[in-house]
């Protein structure tokens, strides 16, 4: 298994001691005591271990490398042709955005959008630049109220408009319409109405998974340990 494809006399190494069981091609960081630990999200990467026996030829997996082994790892920047575990249950097609998921191993990234309102009449709103956003529908508790939109750091509020019985009158495009009318708004999220009728309150965090990498190919995870060729898509 190669977790890093190409000879490239440029590439950046380390070794150091292992805490805990992982697996060649599992992306690792530094503990508090200089270890390498298995990693969760991909802003906290340092290296992806390589392979026990030849790192750049191709040789197969022989197995996980045991607490308190020593182990090397190399350190990914943009650009570079890795090869990574792959977490079951994937599907992915080339050119897919791919994250971590919680034990280092790679998988398919949740773009981290949320519907907002109810099944049938909602937006979607979904945020930009790995940015995590807090959305709330808020129903303003009175009559004949007004659609009102405010952004504070990254959070938007949508005060609801009412109609004389103080019920909520706001339909999916007309929110879009009034978050797009607040500047900066397409700093944090893009948004998309869904349904002609009108929405309910609601309340949603968006946070979308750090994109490490581009798949190089199509993969459908058959069993652990399958690994994928992809392309490391941001600096470590």
């Amino acid at each position: 298994m190669l977790v890093y494809r190409g000879v490239d006399p440029n590439r950046i190494m380390e070794e150091r001691v292992l805490s805990g069981a992982a697996y060649p091609g599992q992306a690792v960081v530094r503990t508090t005591s200089s270890k390498f630990i298995a990693a969760s999200k991909a802003n906290s990467i340092y290296a992806i271990l390589t392979d026990k026996s030849n790192k750049f030829a191709g040789d197969t997996l022989e197995g996980a490398y045991s607490d308190g082994d020593r182990v090397e790892g190399v350190i990914p920047e943009i650009g570079y042709p890795i090869e990574m575990v792959l977490a079951l249950n994937q599907t992915i097609t080339a050119d897919m955005e791919l994250a971590l998921d919680a034990t280092g191993f790679l998988a398919e990234a949740d773009d981290g959008a949320e519907d907002l309102g109810d099944s049938t009449n909602y937006v979607t709103f979904t945020p930009l630049l790995d940015r995590m956003v807090t959305v709330a529908f808020v129903d303003p508790a009175g009559t004949s109220q007004s659609l009102a939109v405010t952004i504070t750091g990254s959070h938007i509020s949508v005060s609801l408009a009412t109609d004389g019985g103080g019920a909520i009158s706001s339909i999916p495009s007309e929110i879009v319409t009034a978050v797009e009318n607040v500047a900066g708004y397409d700093s944090l999220v893009s948004v998309a109405a869904t349904g002609t009728g009108v929405v309910t309150a609601d309340t949603a965090i968006l946070d979308a998974d750090e994109v490490f990498a581009i798949a190089d190919e199509a993969v459908s995870t058959t069993s652990a340990l399958d690994t994928i060729k992809a392309t490391v898509a941001r600096n470590q």
